[in-house]
């Protein structure tokens, strides 16, 4: 296997998280198949969003919900068609106060795109800031 071919899942990963930081919802989906599948982490279990609009839509109230957030990838690995992303999710409320989500995805991959992603999370404590 080339070394580019096991590279690729994880640069894609990291594009992703990039394009999240951006708040780049058109880049964002630009990245993923037309008929992608994905688990948020709020999402009760087996609710899978389906399709780039879908997709984009949550990403959009995520952002507006969540002004500011940023995602610190952690680390990230991949071979063949997955990759996997541990991150970290840092935003502040309208109060002061900041969240962090902490979670990990799982991204599988069909030619140059994401075709799956399955996101686990588990939130922290909101602060006080001082």
């Amino acid at each position: 296997m080339k070394l580019g071919k096991i590279e690729a899942p994880v640069r894609l990963a990291l594009a992703f998280f990039q394009a999240c930081n951006r708040q780049a919802v058109e880049d964002l989906t630009a990245l993923l198949s037309e008929d992608c599948r994905f688990e948020s982490p709020t999402s009760p279990c087996g609710e899978v969003l389906c399709g780039r609009e879908s997709i984009g839509s949550y990403w959009r109230e995520f952002f507006m919900t969540h002004p500011g957030a940023r995602f610190e990838v952690q680390e990230a690995f991949g071979m063949g068609l997955h990759s996997v992303a541990r991150w970290k999710c840092l935003w502040q409320d309208p109060n002061g106060g900041t969240h962090t989500l902490c979670g990990m995805d799982m991204f599988r991959i069909a030619g140059e795109v994401i075709c799956e992603q399955v996101s686990f999370g588990k939130s922290g404590k909101a602060t006080e800031t001082v």
